[in-house]
């Protein structure tokens, strides 16, 4: 975590890990500690030490208004009424606008967006392994894991 302050792609990187690979339901036992939101504080934090200080940082893009835009229409159907499935969307698409513009501005060159992309292809096969092995062992319990939903 301390390394999300001082590299934030490398943070940026290991969140991605986290929640593509989700070792909470792994271990359950650690679960209670939000690794993925501690490590999403991080990152955000130690971007904006490192990024802060350079002009503008969001907003550069056409896009970045765009799925700004979009938080606000969530944000704004709060007001029409109070669905706990709401928070969950909004927790969700909150992330996705925060992770895209971490990525937008930080894979800025060929280096780091073939260390982004190898790393996501080795989880894919990290995660695809163990979902054939999981479907292998027919355990009921493990079908029910959404780490299986995708098989």
């Amino acid at each position: 975590m301390i390394l999300s302050f001082i590299s934030p792609f490398f943070g940026l990187i290991t969140y991605m890990g986290i929640l593509y690979l989700r070792p909470m339901e792994v271990y359950p036992q650690i679960a209670p500690y939000h690794i993925a939101r501690v490590f999403a504080i991080a990152i955000i934090l130690g971007f904006l030490i490192r990024y802060g200080g350079k002009g503008r940082i969001f907003f550069n893009f056409k896009q970045d208004k765009i799925l700004f835009c979009l938080l606000i229409v969530i944000i704004l159907s709060f007001s029409v009424g109070w669905i706990p499935k709401c928070l969950e969307v909004f927790e969700q698409m909150a992330k996705n606008v925060i992770i895209y513009a971490l990525i937008v501005k930080m894979i800025n060159s060929e280096k780091r967006l073939k260390i982004l992309i190898w790393t996501l292809l080795i989880m894919s096969a990290i995660l695809g392994f163990n979902t054939i092995q999981e479907y292998r062992a027919l355990d009921p319990t493990a079908l029910r894991v959404e780490r299986l939903g995708g098989f």
